[in-house]
């Protein structure tokens, strides 16, 4: 019946990974594999428990950083990719208030501006650089 609990851990971490898609519980479906496969060679409890532990950790610490590294390897590039542009502002840019929002290439953007300055409503601006999801906007224009 051990065998329960194994297909139980599996199901549970992929249903998991399904939902929240974070690379946080993919990781225990490998441990939960090795440790079905040990319990259907007799391996006892202990054993199987022993074997979950080590391989999730194995693959958590050897597999993850590849995998994020695959997986995310275009995100940044995506990002970066509207530095340079200029947007319009939609909602004024106000710094202290933590308010703003600019339009860039179809999407609209939070926005703070790069000097503190306050942007008004409607106003061309150009996208300086990203942090985290917000587009660091000036005044400046291209030439």
């Amino acid at each position: 019946m051990e065998y329960i609990l194994w297909v139980t851990v599996i199901v549970t971490s992929a249903i998991a990974e399904g939902v929240t898609a974070a690379l946080v519980s993919i990781w225990f479906i490998a441990g939960g594999l090795a440790a079905l496969v040990a319990q259907m060679a007799g391996a006892s409890i202990t054993v199987q428990v022993a074997i979950f532990l080590v391989v999730s950790l194995l693959v958590i610490v050897f597999l993850r950083p590849l995998a994020v590294k695959v997986l995310y390897k275009n995100a940044d590039k995506a990002l970066n990719s509207i530095v340079g542009k200029q947007a319009i502002v939609k909602e004024s840019i106000d710094n202290i208030n933590c308010t703003g929002e600019v339009f860039i290439e179809g999407k609209m953007w939070s926005a703070r501006s790069n000097d503190g300055s306050s942007i008004k409503e409607g106003t061309i601006v150009t996208v300086e650089s990203v942090e985290g999801v917000k587009a660091i906007v000036s005044t400046k224009q291209d030439a």
